[in-house]
């Protein structure tokens, strides 16, 4: 009989993917008896009144001195006193937690888990990379670059793309191919929003009874209103907002086609969602990524990165091509089905965490905790200060060549 294991995931409760992983491998696990435990890195009362409070699986902590060495101290004291057997940590989203592997008492397995393919998680990743047990990479080009790019040891990193509730997530009736949905975070330099009055200006071009929802909040909503409205697209166009999770799978079950042009990924939860209840994907061409979820031509449609009028034109003529596009609506759904199951990914998960507990421990010698501190070389750098109009004409490039920085 195989031991009981608690592992915990250092991530803030909120709509995201980051956290909607957390949620389904930790569905996944209990029945394995291991015990997949969120901590968020910040104060408790931070999710008091929020809708996080009592999700079940969440250690939500104290943090009395917010000093970054004080907060460290703290999440080890709980790790070791709960008796976690390993942590998961995102390299690069929390400056206290990504600094912390050199430091973590060698009782305590260290994992990190890659979300997309951003220099600002390789290069993390890279430098904390003899300090963690293991790297999950949600994709192929993830583990190739940081490999081939970054020099970490191919051993050390394992594939595991995500998963998703095929039985939640299933198709409708109703949908059209003259539907198509937007669902993600609206913000411009990963997912390319400002792209979409050009694909959806496109695609009336070739049926005008074509018709786009946004679902989804970000930094950039106001901007991507104003540019629907400037095309004279509002009659076309629902930007819906943030929408409740539970609500999802209704709101993808009444479309046909869904759009995502992001610059970079990793393994899109809201394309595997939308696969899964049979909107045919059409995605930015990213090697290693899109390319692993979806088959152009069969099970969905890729794209140069930017390219908006291509996207825009395909989604028209899908539009007028209702049985090409009931093919390939089935066969989202089965890629969906076998390559990217819950039970799949939760088995990949147990594997993990199981071996990284049972081998031995190679990382080097812990350094004292009373010595912690940042790691200067995780700062920003003077990246932060390249215009976001050059950043992205960059991001847009090596997606285009298939490079990443």
């Amino acid at each position: 009989m195989e031991s009981h294991l608690k592992i915990a995931y250092i991530c803030e409760p909120q709509i995201g993917g980051t956290y909607t992983s957390f949620r389904q491998v930790r569905e996944q696990l209990l029945p394995m008896d291991i015990d997949y435990r969120c901590i968020p890195p910040f104060d408790k009362q931070a999710f008091a009144a929020t809708r996080f409070a009592h999700d079940a699986g969440v250690d939500f902590i104290e943090y009395p001195d917010r000093e970054p060495a004080a907060m460290a101290r703290r999440l080890v004291d709980h790790l070791q006193a709960e008796q976690f057997s390993a942590v998961v940590v995102l390299p690069s989203c929390y400056p206290f937690v990504s600094s912390l592997p050199p430091f973590l008492p060698r009782g305590i397995r260290c994992i990190a888990r890659m979300p997309h393919n951003a220099r600002g998680v390789y290069w993390p990743t890279a430098l904390m990379a003899a300090h963690f047990n293991r790297i999950i990479a949600v994709g192929p080009r993830l583990k190739k670059d940081l490999v081939a790019k970054y020099g970490v040891a191919e051993a050390k990193v394992e594939v595991i793309a995500n998963g998703v509730d095929t039985g939640r997530f299933q198709p409708g009736t109703g949908a059209s191919p003259r539907r198509a949905i937007y669902v993600g975070r609206i913000e411009d330099l990963q997912k390319n929003v400002f792209l979409l009055p050009k694909i959806l200006s496109r695609a009336l071009r070739f049926d005008p009874e074509v018709h786009l929802t946004v679902a989804g909040s970000g930094p950039d909503l106001d901007r991507l209103r104003a540019r629907f409205a400037a095309a004279g697209l509002d009659d076309h166009v629902n930007l819906a907002g943030r929408v409740d999770p539970e609500q999802i799978p209704a709101l993808l079950q009444r479309h046909g086609v869904f759009i995502l042009p992001s610059r970079f990924e990793g393994c899109s939860n809201s394309t595997l969602e939308a696969m899964a209840c049979g909107c045919v994907p059409l995605l930015s061409r990213l090697p290693g990524i899109s390319d692993e979820i979806t088959v152009h031509g069969r099970s969905g449609l890729l794209f140069t990165p930017g390219d908006g009028n291509a996207m825009g034109s395909a989604w028209g003529r899908l539009a007028r091509a209702e049985q090409d596009w009931a093919r390939m609506r089935r066969e989202a759904r089965d890629r969906v089905v076998t390559h990217f199951s819950l039970e799949r990914m939760g088995a990949a998960y147990a594997r993990l965490f199981r071996a990284v507990v049972e081998e031995p421990d190679l990382r080097p010698p812990a350094r004292p905790l009373a010595d912690y501190a940042l790691n200067a070389r995780l700062s920003s750098t003077w990246r932060r200060w390249i215009p976001d109009r050059l950043k992205k004409h960059f991001r847009t490039w090596a997606a285009r060549a298939g490079f990443s920085p």
